[in-house]
C-alpha cells in the first residue's frame, strides 16, 4: 500500500466532513510525552492487536473528538521507528463519531487517540510490511483510570 504525504491529510479530513485544527507545537510535544507515559512502555502490551486485527479493532471504535499526533524526532514505538527532525503537524478532529481509515498516511509514524485516551491506534511507516499498525486499549494495560485535565 503506497503511502501519501501529510499535506493531503487536511483535504482527506475535510472530504470526510471532519472539522480539524492544527495543534500548536507546544501541545504537540505535551501530547507526545503523555502518550509515551501512558502507552509507550512496550512490556505491558500483552493484548495489543497488530496488522489487520488492529485495523478491525480501530474500525469498531467511535469518537467524536480524536487526535492525530506524529511522533517527534527519533522517538517512536515500536522499535523507535520515528524519523529524526520530524516536524509534521498534529491535528485535533471533530466529527460524527465515525473514524477515518488513516492507513494511507503512514509515511511517518503517528498515533491516534480519542479525547478520553481510552485506546490508541499506532501507524508506522512499515504498516503491513514488517510491523504495524497496532491497536491498544488503556484497560488492557491494567492501569487504574486516571482523571485527565
Amino acid at each position: 500500500m503506497a503511502a501519501v504525504p501529510y499535506k493531503p491529510l487536511e483535504q482527506f479530513l475535510t472530504h470526510f466532513e471532519l472539522a480539524w485544527s492544527i495543534i500548536l507545537w507546544e501541545r504537540h510535544c505535551c501530547l507526545s510525552n503523555e502518550w509515551g507515559i501512558l502507552y509507550g512502555n512496550e512490556t505491558p502490551w500483552l493484548r495489543q492487536k497488530q496488522g489487520a486485527k488492529a485495523q478491525y479493532e480501530y474500525s469498531q471504535e467511535r469518537a467524536s473528538v480524536f487526535l492525530i499526533v506524529p511522533y517527534l524526532g527519533n522517538v517512536g514505538w515500536p522499535q523507535s521507528l520515528g524519523k529524526a527532525n520530524t516536524r509534521s503537524a498534529a491535528y485535533e478532529c471533530h466529527g460524527d463519531g465515525t473514524l477515518p481509515d488513516l492507513s494511507i498516511f503512514a509515511v511517518l509514524d503517528f498515533f491516534i487517540v480519542p479525547d478520553d485516551w481510552s485506546w490508541t491506534m499506532i501507524h508506522t511507516h512499515e504498516d503491513y510490511e514488517w510491523s504495524g499498525p497496532y491497536f491498544l486499549r488503556k484497560d488492557w494495560l491494567g492501569l487504574q483510570e486516571t482523571r485527565r485535565r
